[in-house]
């Protein structure tokens, strides 16, 4: 509801300021083009626009797996109950519209079943039109190849009578009636915008004075087509109910004859300059509109970390996930949060508290957004636990990816599972190079099914040289992560997780980390440091500075022989952020660390702080 409602304001602004540029268009045919191109940008709004993405939400973390995504977690701005009232209500008056849309059609079918035929009032040229006349109608109605025409029409003199004629016949010739009905299913659609409902009067007008020009240019006779439409609106020809294009509306009669009078041929350059201008105009708006009333994704519903207990004192309209810092300090921080009108966190105390763990809480806090309704209070004390995790859970994502004894082998799917018939189940094959077993941790049965079929492999196959899954998986989840863990015996275990953090720490996991037999060196980070020839500075997230994001991302790195970045991983920091410190690291290339003079892959630790006061004036 909250999107729609900004969609509405985008297209309220852009009709507007449409509605002032269409009068620099003199053309009628280019004011009808005109609004036709506005409305369907209109409807691609939410297509063509980026949408920004909500802070992340926390939700209660209730089982030691990897972190787990849930885009339609987001909780609505407005109370749920209200919102559904209002689809209903949108909902029903849509199919209003469309029963009253079918009724006319119903009608039309109807009218042209019981309506008598006669030969054509004017000659038709080369267009394909099928004349009827009926007492059943006060005005002229044309639909597909179909026009219908009162009986009193025909009683008018030839030169009143022609041009009404022409006019119905150039509708045919122009296939109006098929643009006319899309533009009654838009307004089905939308039936509560007003601002649509003018933009779809402006170009059933633009298209009325298109057909007027054209039937003064046929004729030559531009006081005895102002006749014929005077003459039909002193017999008080109602406009028909029905989805076609009609010979007179009363409330455009005016404007059409105006038009006529005073409309002014204007040269083909004048009319691509003003045409020029109105497009700027409507791109400068469009961007506006973007900028002014973005759209944006649901949030994101992620659990705190394992062993994090959270009491924020008062109640929240929202407040990002807490992680454990790193290390094993367990314990509680204590602070006090103050807090805006609006509920919004502007400063925050820390009482007490083990000093490795305030850091991590405190800018934590400062993106949370109190309710502030009834009324939000002045402070509040949070109270955030750090506990230790059952047994067999790790306290904080891991670092790197690990070696994992190979557990005892399961059995491979039968042949009927491969499209066979049946048979005894084989045990896994295992090798050097061989895929011993896929592990899906902490996914959904349909999203683990997705991602298994996304890696092109299976258990039993070799695993090629190079493989790198990463594009396959993000086409199915840019959540996705992938990891290569090598056996005791030289097979592999692939890992499959929605957070990279918890890819590189699978459960139950305490080797140290092995590459062809080979044990990782860990160093300091000013050792790492010392080593560092290439630095990239990580881009800041557009979409962390609009929700004011920021803090440090603590990297796990391993660095391989060469100085290059061979795997790195995420140990704690806002989520916004994550995957830009990743990016930039990445690229990070070191002097080779010699181990007993021999260069050796190291494991180190990077953290990449993210601060908004670094950046430049304009992009804060």
């Amino acid at each position: 509801m909250s999107n729609l409602l900004m969609w509405s304001l985008q297209v309220t602004l852009l009709v507007a300021v449409g509605a002032a540029v269409a009068r620099m268009l003199g053309n009628a045919r280019a004011r009808l083009w005109f609004w036709q191109g506005l409305l369907a940008l209109a409807m691609l709004l939410p297509v063509i626009e980026p949408w920004t993405q909500a802070l992340p939400i926390a939700i209660e973390n209730a089982a030691p797996v990897a972190v787990i995504v849930d885009r339609a977690g987001a909780p609505a701005p407005l109370p749920s109950d209200w919102a559904l009232g209002w689809r209903e209500v949108l909902v029903a008056g849509a199919g209003v519209r469309f029963a009253w849309l079918a009724l006319g059609l119903l009608r039309l079918l109807r009218l042209r079943r019981r309506a008598t035929p006669i030969t054509a009032p004017i000659a038709t040229y080369d267009t394909h039109a099928y004349w009827f006349v009926s007492d059943a109608i006060t005005g002229p109605v044309t639909f597909g190849c179909t026009v219908l025409l009162p009986a009193r029409v025909l009683e008018m003199p030839p030169p009143m009578r022609d041009p009404i004629a022409r006019h119905e016949l150039l509708h045919v010739e122009r296939h109006d009636w098929w643009f006319v009905l899309g533009e009654e299913i838009v307004r089905g659609v939308l039936w509560f915008h007003p601002a649509v409902w003018f933009a779809l009067s402006q170009i059933q007008l633009a298209r009325e004075q298109v057909v007027d020009r054209e039937v003064v240019e046929g004729t030559g006779d531009q006081t005895g087509y102002l006749e014929a439409l005077v003459a039909v609106a002193s017999q008080n020809m109602r406009a028909d109910l029905a989805p076609a294009p009609l010979f007179l509306k009363k409330r455009q009669l005016a404007v059409r004859v105006t038009a006529m009078l005073r409309e002014v041929p204007m040269s083909n350059a004048k009319l691509m300059i003003r045409g020029a201008a109105a497009v700027g105009v409507v791109a400068l708006t469009v961007a506006s509109a973007m900028w002014l009333l973005p759209l944006q994704l649901a949030a994101q519903s992620l659990p705190d970390g394992q062993g994090v207990t959270v009491n924020a004192g008062a109640p929240l309209l929202h407040r990002t996930p807490i992680y454990h810092p790193g290390g094993t300090v367990t314990g509680t921080v204590t602070l006090d949060a103050s807090l805006s009108a609006k509920g919004e966190v502007t400063d925050a105390r820390v009482i007490n508290g083990p000093e490795e763990l305030r850091k991590a809480v405190l800018a934590n806090v400062l993106n949370w957004h109190y309710a502030s309704q009834p009324a939000p209070p002045t402070s509040t004390r949070v109270i955030v636990t750090f506990a230790q995790p059952a047994a067999g859970t790790a306290l904080t994502a891991a670092r790197v990816p690990v070696a994992v004894p190979a557990p005892p082998p399961p059995p491979a799917p039968s042949a009927a599972g491969r499209g066979g018939r049946g048979g005894p189940a084989a045990p896994a094959p295992q090798g050097p190079g061989v895929i011993f077993a896929i592990r899906t941790d902490g996914l959904s049965p349909e999203l683990a099914r997705l991602a298994t079929d996304a890696l092109g492999v299976r258990v039993g196959d070799t695993l090629p040289t190079p493989w790198d899954p990463t594009e396959k998986l993000r086409a199915v989840d840019v959540h996705l992560h992938a990891v290569r863990l090598q056996n005791g015996n030289g097979s592999f275990t692939i890992l499959l997780a929605l957070d990279q953090a918890a890819v590189a720490n699978p459960p139950g996991a305490q080797a140290p980390v092995t590459t062809v037999g080979q044990t990782v060196q860990r160093v300091s980070s000013g050792v790492a440091r010392g080593l560092l020839i290439k630095q990239v500075a990580p881009a800041y997230p557009p979409i962390a500075r609009q929700a004011r994001v920021q803090g440090a991302v603590l990297l796990s790195v391993i660095i391989g022989k060469e100085g290059n970045v061979k795997n790195i991983s995420v140990v704690s920091g806002p989520a916004m952020l994550r995957q830009a410190a990743l990016d930039a690291v990445s690229q990070w290339v070191y002097k080779p660390m010699l181990l007993n003079g021999q260069p050796a892959e190291v494991l180190t630790e990077v953290e990449v702080n993210f601060a908004l006061a670094d950046l430049p004036r304009e992009a804060q």
